[in-house]
């Protein structure tokens, strides 16, 4: 019974995480469409474009690293998969 607990919860941890990087794939894919429905006219520096900045820094921080278009949605699921890993983690140590 205890083993049938503990393998329940571990199949519950590793479904979040895979949501953790699904919502990151698409974090990801979101911005790479933004990028290519926007025209980046680097004259205009507007606040808005500010806060659109921040915003993608913020939900997509391998923006700063500065990859192709093409891996930037699945660099960007890694990043939030070890995230949700370490956020699982702490969960699970302070349960």
């Amino acid at each position: 019974m205890i083993r049938d607990n503990e393998s329940r919860r571990d199949f519950h941890m590793k479904r979040r995480i895979v949501l953790w990087a699904m919502a990151g794939l698409l974090v990801g894919c979101a911005w790479v469409a933004y990028a290519f429905a926007t025209v980046p006219d680097i004259e205009q520096r507007s606040s808005a474009n500010t806060v659109v900045q921040v915003l993608a820094y913020v939900t997509c921080p391998i923006i700063a690293v500065g990859l192709r278009f093409y891996w930037i949605p699945l660099v960007n699921a890694v990043t939030y998969a070890l995230l949700g890993f370490a956020r699982e983690s702490i969960r699970r140590i302070s349960n």
